[in-house]
């Protein structure tokens, strides 16, 4: 799978991103909440598959568990958030 999982570093924004697409938002609702065109958060999710080496966003956060890449500190903000008012 990796050859070396450690070496695995998001940037800031692809982590913002990603951690949106863990909690089951698609590119739409995440591009609506980080005020930001679908566009980008494609070229995000575009580079988080390839530095996880996958082929889908479902299996890069599978990936990602794996070797424990988002912190539960990472996800509390996304975890506490109101999400009754996204559409």
């Amino acid at each position: 799978m990796f050859k070396n999982p450690e070496l695995i570093k998001l940037t800031k924004t692809e982590k913002a991103t990603f951690i949106f697409l863990c909690c089951n938002l698609c590119v739409k609702q995440v591009a609506e909440k980080r005020i930001l065109s679908v566009e980008t958060i494609k070229g995000h999710c575009k580079s988080i598959r390839m530095k996880l080496g996958a082929n889908t966003i479902a299996t890069a956060i599978y990936r990602a568990g794996q070797i424990n890449l988002l912190t539960e500190e990472e996800m509390k903000p996304a975890l506490e958030m109101d999400w009754d008012g996204l559409k």
